[in-house]
C-alpha cells in the first residue's frame, strides 16, 4: 500500500502520531484515525502501524527521537513529498517505494506504546 492508498482510504485529516522510530532502513509510525458516519456509527477509530523506507527532509518538532503530531492532516507536495502538520509540529518526508500498512486493535496499539 502507498501514502496516496492510505489518505485515500482513510482520509488526509485528524491523524494522531503517537510515535516513530526508525531501525536501520525502516521507520515504524504508530498512529490512528477516525472516519465519520460510517455504517450507523458516528465515528469508527482505525489503529495502525505503518512501516517502510520514509526519509526525513524538514522537521518542526522539539524531539527527533520522539515524534508526537496530534490532529494532524497529510498532504502530498507539488515535489511528491509528503507533509504532516498539527498540534506538535510538522514534518516534510518522501517515501521510497510501498508502505506496509497493518490495522491493529486498540489493545495492540495501546501495547506498542507501552514498550
Amino acid at each position: 500500500m502507498t501514502l496516496d492508498d492510505i489518505i485515500k482510504k482513510y482520509g488526509t485529516h485528524e491523524l494522531d502520531i503517537d510515535f516513530c522510530k526508525r531501525d536501520n532502513n525502516v521507520t515504524f509510525i504508530y498512529a490512528y484515525c477516525h472516519q465519520h458516519n460510517i455504517g450507523d456509527e458516528f465515528m469508527v477509530n482505525h489503529y495502525l502501524k505503518i512501516s517502510g523506507d520514509i526519509m526525513g527532509i524538514e522537521f518542526d518538532v522539539d524531539d527527533k527521537d520522539d515524534i508526537s503530531i496530534h490532529i494532524a492532516n497529510i498532504e502530498k507536495t507539488a515535489d511528491g513529498a509528503y507533509e504532516v502538520y498539527g498540534v506538535g509540529g510538522s514534518i516534510r518526508f518522501s517515501v521510497n517505494g510501498d508502505l506496509l500498512v497493518t490495522e491493529l486493535s486498540e489493545c495492540e496499539y495501546q501495547q506498542q506504546l507501552i514498550r
